[in-house]
């Protein structure tokens, strides 16, 4: 990029995420926070503690801009709703040795949701 088109990226990525706007993704922040998704993953303006607990390396990645990335896990899979999906109850077939740990046992509605906030988090 361009020494301008990068800096106004970076400000872009320094911003809190946006509040949910629809009650799926209501539901999907609440998940986040019911499952302690947050306890390694920062969500600026909503999950600060992973992120205050330890500086610069929560453990998981930030996902404040989630939905802006084209792919998961380093390029292990297409961001989209079905990619979310995978990444997050088979996450050991995906990518193994990764330390986030599956949630296969989530129910269908507990998944629309929570990917319907973490698709929403541009």
């Amino acid at each position: 990029l361009a020494p301008a088109a990068y800096e106004a990226w970076l400000r872009a990525q320094q911003r809190p995420a946006r509040p949910p706007a629809t009650p799926l993704e209501v539901r999907g922040q609440q998940q986040l926070a019911a499952l302690r998704c947050t306890a390694c993953h920062t969500v600026r303006g909503f999950a600060q503690a992973a992120l205050d607990a330890v500086e610069g390396d929560a453990g998981g990645p930030d996902l404040t801009h989630l939905a802006s990335r084209r792919m998961l896990g380093g390029g292990v899979v297409r961001n989209d709703a079905d990619g979310l999906r995978a990444w997050i109850t088979d996450v050991q077939r995906l990518k193994p040795g990764a330390r986030m740990p599956a949630y296969a046992h989530l129910d269908a509605e507990t998944l629309d949701a929570l990917v319907a906030y973490l698709g929403s988090l541009r």
